[in-house]
């Protein structure tokens, strides 16, 4: 094998044979590590002065044993395992290999050159408080018997386990190799029921490794037959065994967390188990005790991180107690505020109902135990390690119920202590939901105008980047896809048109985003009223037009202008301009067109007829020709008179009809009923506001108006 992509592939000792595929190398596509990363090699010393290593190594212990296969070759164990999860890549070597973390640096611990399961709990503690970013440890030995038999369980060392899965560690740990000669044996560490990753070893057919032990506690598997790595004095070898593929399971956990740094250990546990291809699906479909949920699948455990998938850190406060055991003694270890000691207690299963956020193509779903606040056992042992799970059964597409467990502890003395780690109520549970959120802030971003160049829109709110869908019927044509698109106007096209955008894939999608666009110069849209003031008079025929809706179609600046002109008779003369009401005193006698022309920031639109009104001379006898008002402008009274054509005054000979009409809007403001027989009349304009109004007087079947300007 060459260095590079190609270093991870392996081969029966030393002749290269091409073999089963974790997709390391399409998951290099997506990422190569991250420089901060730190894996600790917990095993029997690493050659920190290896070329494919020494640039690697951070800290730790520099010595290394030297051991013997059945075929006489001398060989490094630790050094091998490192050079599988972390070999440095691209250092041009032509014998090298290359890492799964092609950037994690190497924390190496020797547990071999001590006194026994002291110093492997000390070395596993001391990588676990040499820095913060020693994010994964790597495991590939197991404890024994004083007989050399694998499965001896060991109190301390267990505790050790613990306290790096309090402190948010990945340990992944090596399954063994004793299946043929101890079938179904568990051994330890492997055996830790959880809060650690189990690897078993695949062969190049990816098949089970008949060596490699089998258990309900597997997590995953690796490749682990004639896998070439890193050995001492710039050498390299093929080994086989589950020690070989624990790293490949080390370094992929490392490249999890260098991609995303918000992940948590029970987070990457289970993206690695829900990633992994279940190679051997035809014989035991799903989970089996071979090979845990299969084999592992690099591409596609970060794929799970890439958009448009999200992972949710959720968490939820208060549970209820639903079964609680009879009295019972429990060995508690590590648990804050408790001395370890024998205990005395009832042990509580707490429940709690979730509602999952809007989402779709769920991939899973997870407790997470730091952070919760309820505890597991093992074996009657209780190590401080928070659990949340899902309870089996109760998951489905928009919820689920997750429990954890209390106790009710009292002392070897008799005494009550109280709660641990707290009271039902009181319980934290924290859970991880990984799959596609459909974002409820999607917003579309635009002009509200298109006049005739093309104009850009923009989705914001998409922050998983999902698919877009565009639509807008009629007037444009869209280009583009994504969270941008173009709108071209069509020639000629005016109006209202609504934009909308979804994100997400069928039957996955965000409820629309609109936007409310007017294209082109702006058309009228809504007919306008007149106020029956327009009397068949002379020297004063008057109206007030105004909308029935103060919007006309596209104007959204508000502009307009009124205009008029009479039928048939060539121009036309504005009137008022940006005011939603209008007054015509007709110059002439005739048929008038009134109209509008929209204007906004497109331009000004055609005129539109809006009504048509007659003015004809009828100034005979008895019409009630002229209103005569004094003073004018007027503070509080008025004197009205009503005159004739050559200016005598008229008295009529039915009530009068007076009424003060606002020349703005057109409300009617104050009404009075005259009694006829008087040529004048007073009228009282207390309480009448400053402003502009129209007096409309109508007697004896005549109409006729006088605009009157109050102020104060």
């Amino acid at each position: 094998p060459t260095d590079g992509r190609f270093g991870q592939q392996w081969g029966m000792r030393n002749t290269f044979v091409p073999g089963a595929d974790i997709h390391a190398e399409p998951a290099w596509d997506i990422f190569t590590g991250n420089p901060n990363a730190i894996i600790a090699i917990i095993d029997n010393g690493v050659d920190v002065n290896h070329n494919d290593l020494n640039a690697k190594i951070l800290g730790g212990d520099n010595n290394f044993e030297i051991l013997t296969d059945d075929f006489g070759r001398q060989f490094s164990h630790g050094s091998h395992v490192a050079g599988i999860a972390a070999a440095v890549t691209n250092n041009n070597n032509n014998n090298g290999v290359a890492g799964v973390d092609w950037q994690a640096r190497i924390h190496s611990r020797n547990i071999f050159d001590g006194n026994g399961d002291p110093d492997i709990t000390q070395s596993i503690i001391d990588a676990v408080n040499f820095n913060n970013n020693v994010w994964t440890l790597n495991n590939s030995w197991g404890t024994r018997n004083q007989d050399g038999t694998p499965g001896r369980y060991s109190i301390t060392v267990r505790s050790a386990f613990a306290q790096a899965y309090r402190n948010n560690r990945v340990s992944c740990i090596a399954m063994g190799n004793h299946q043929a000669v101890f079938p179904n044996l568990i051994a330890f560490p492997a055996g830790i029921n959880s809060g650690v990753i189990s690897v078993g070893a695949t062969d190049i057919n990816d098949g089970i490794a008949f060596f490699s032990a089998n258990g309900a506690h597997i997590d995953v598997s690796a490749p682990g037959v004639g896998v070439w790595s890193t050995n001492f004095n710039n050498g390299y070898i093929d080994l086989p065994g589950t020690s070989m593929a624990t790293p490949h399971v080390a370094g992929l956990a490392s490249l999890l967390k260098g991609f995303n740094t918000n992940l948590v250990n029970d987070d990457i546990e289970e993206i690695i188990r829900l990633s992994a291809d279940d190679v051997n699906v035809n014989q035991f479909p799903g989970f089996d005790n071979q090979m845990g949920t299969g084999r592992i699948n690099a591409q596609r455990a970060l794929q799970f991180l890439q958009a448009p998938n999200t992972v949710q850190h959720l968490n939820i406060t208060g549970g209820t107690i639903v079964n609680t055991g009879g009295n019972m003694t429990r060995v508690f270890l590590g648990v804050p505020s408790l001395p370890d000691a024998v205990y005395t207690v009832r042990r509580s299963e707490v429940r709690t109902n979730i509602t999952f956020p809007a989402m779709c193509n769920i991939i899973g779903v997870w407790g997470r135990g730091v952070g919760t606040t309820g505890f597991r056992e093992e074996n009657g042992r209780n190590f401080g390690e928070g659990i949340c799970e899902v309870v089996p059964g109760t998951l489905t597409n928009t919820g689920a119920t997750l429990r954890t467990w209390i106790y009710e502890v009292w002392a070897s003395n008799g005494q009550y202590i109280g709660f641990f780690p707290r009271t039902a109520n009181n319980v934290v549970f924290q859970y991880t939901i990984l799959g596609t959120t459909i974002p409820d802030n999607i917003m579309v971003n635009g002009s509200s105008e298109i006049c005739t160049n093309s104009e850009v829109y923009t989705i914001t709110g998409n922050t998983a980047n999902l698919p877009a869908t565009w639509s807008a019927p009629g007037y444009v044509q869209i280009s583009g896809s994504g969270n941008s698109v173009t709108l071209t106007p069509n020639p000629g096209s005016h109006g209202y048109m609504t934009l909308t955008a979804t994100v997400g894939n069928p039957g996955c999608q965000s409820n629309p985003a609109t936007l409310t666009i007017h294209v082109g110069t702006p058309v009228v849209g809504y007919s306008i009223d007149s106020y029956p003031y327009v009397e068949p008079n002379c020297y004063e025929a008057w109206g007030i037009y105004s909308f029935k809706n103060t919007l006309i179609s596209g104007a959204n600046n508000g502009g307009w202008q009124w205009g008029y002109r009479i039928f048939g008779v060539p121009g036309e003369v504005l009137g008022g301009q940006n005011t939603p009401y209008f007054t015509l005193i007709p110059p002439q006698s005739g048929t008038y067109e009134i109209f509008v022309r929209p204007e906004n920031n497109c331009g000004t639109g055609t005129y539109e007829s809006m009504k048509t009104i007659t003015v004809v001379e009828a100034c005979g006898p008895g019409s009630m020709s002229m209103i005569t008002t004094y003073p004018n402008p007027i503070k509080d009274e008025v004197t009205v008179s009503l005159t004739d054509e050559k200016g005598v005054r008229k008295q009529g000979t039915s009530n009068l009809q007076m009424e003060l009409i606002d020349f703005r809007t057109g409300s009617k403001v104050k009404r009075w009923t005259l009694a006829a027989g008087q040529s004048s009349y007073r009228l009282s304009l207390l309480g009448v506001s400053m402003g502009t109004y129209v007096l409309k007087v109508t007697q004896d079947g005549k109409t006729s108006g006088k605009i009157l300007i109050v102020e104060k």
